[in-house]
């Protein structure tokens, strides 16, 4: 029988690992960061998951600080100038959020991932093409993603 405890504890502890702390759905696409939708391509240039810039804040053609709260995203403009777009987001809310990039088409193409309020967020810098984007959280609240109860918004590269 100890075999068996043994065996059980080493199970939960790699189902726990494969997680990687995300408490979100699938969204089907990928968010290796390149790809091609109706809007153009985007190419990212960073470690996926906001782990670090493939470029720095000083060679972007636009920064976009994003002010995340339960649920909105603040602070977004309408239209940023690309190619090079450089992230970072602050979280005022009472728990945790992300920054997810997707194109129209919904396909992820980097994030910055969930994290509490009073940390620091890692940057994600993106080469996007002219085009509509769109910025979401997909941290899960129940059965609903925080995107479904409204934190998106929409911006245009050109």
């Amino acid at each position: 029988m100890p075999a068996r405890t043994v065996m059980a504890a080493v199970l939960l502890a790699v189902l726990a690992a494969c997680g990687n702390g995300e408490d979100r759905p699938s969204t089907g696409g990928s968010a290796s960061g390149s790809g091609t939708g109706a809007s153009g391509s985007a190419s990212h240039t960073g470690d996926h998951g906001g782990k670090g810039a493939g470029f720095p804040e000083s060679e972007a053609n636009s920064v976009v600080r994003a002010t995340l709260r339960d649920f909105a995203f603040e602070s977004v403009p309408r239209t940023v100038k690309g190619p090079k777009v450089y992230f970072e987001a602050t979280n005022q809310g009472p728990t945790e959020h992300e920054l997810v990039v997707m194109d129209e088409a919904g396909k992820e193409l980097g994030e910055i991932e969930a994290f509490a309020k009073g940390k620091d967020s890692k940057p994600l810098s993106l080469e996007l093409q002219p085009g509509r984007y769109k910025l979401a959280c997909l941290v899960k609240l129940g059965d609903k993603t925080h995107a479904d109860l409204g934190m998106e918004a929409s911006f245009t590269v050109e």
